[in-house]
């Protein structure tokens, strides 16, 4: 068996209610005689539920960002995507409760408000989910910002890397993540990085991330002030960060597996 992660279990309100109650059924009916985790986080989520599990063969195996998850510069990718500043912040998923997207609206005018910066977006890339909280309304109530929020909705693949290593800062202030990907591909490509601290994100980010709780709107504003003022800082946290996502490949996962 493989497993991506338990939201469905730790955080049911995330979650559809009937595929909540067949995930758990499905949970506790394993009998696999080999569990592949993608973190080791989920390993210990899973050996929560499945306690008997300790003392057979649970393996961790790593996912990895695309190798095309590189440095690449695209001059027009501020024009193409309508962000009209020199500087953006970005953040990548569907707008899923959990993702946090509120919260880093909220942290993001917090810090505009006492930086007074005028020339740094915030970037949001991902659709809607099905049971997204609706983001737009509280753009709309963001006063002399809605220009600068720009929510691409769904991006092609190929424009990705770019902006990935067009952005200033990359913040993932997810709530919970099986393994957590896009931090992962913005350190690829050179983004520096703020995670959220819980779940399987300090896995994934080590020590190439600055790291909030998620929970306190001054909090976040205060790391992306800290990154947005530290020209060296960055520089040092994209270098961590590059080195870091070399410890992930598909080539280690399947040597792993197989």
């Amino acid at each position: 068996s493989d497993l991506h992660d338990l939201i469905p279990l730790k955080f049911p309100q995330f979650a559809v209610a009937n595929f909540a109650k067949k995930y758990r059924c499905w949970i506790k009916s394993i009998k696999a005689d080999e569990v592949y985790c993608n973190s080791r986080s989920t390993l210990n989520d899973f050996l929560e539920y499945r306690p008997d599990y300790k003392n057979k063969n649970v393996t961790v195996a790593h996912l990895a960002a695309n190798e095309t998850f590189k440095p690449s510069v695209n001059q027009n990718i501020r024009q193409k995507y309508g962000i009209g500043t020199n500087n953006y912040i970005l953040s990548v998923s569907d707008h899923n409760p959990r993702k946090n997207f509120c919260h880093l609206i909220e942290s993001y005018a917090k810090f505009i408000e006492e930086s007074k910066s005028d020339d740094i977006s915030l970037v949001i890339v991902g659709p809607q989910a099905r049971d997204s909280v609706n983001i737009k309304d509280l753009v709309s109530l963001q006063q002399n910002l809605q220009s600068n929020i720009v929510l691409t909705d769904f991006v092609p693949d190929e424009d990705m890397p770019s902006l990935y290593t067009e952005a200033e800062m990359f913040v993932y202030p997810s709530l919970y993540e099986g393994f957590g990907l896009p931090p992962l591909e913005a350190m690829s490509c050179g983004c520096p990085v703020i995670s959220a601290d819980n779940s399987s994100l300090p896995e994934v980010c080590g020590d190439a991330a600055l790291y909030i709780s998620g929970k306190d709107v001054a909090e976040t504003s205060a790391a992306i002030s800290k990154l947005h003022n530290n020209h060296d800082l960055r520089e040092k946290l994209a270098n961590a960060g590059l080195n870091q996502a070399k410890q992930f490949s598909w080539h280690k996962t399947v040597q792993t597996i197989f």
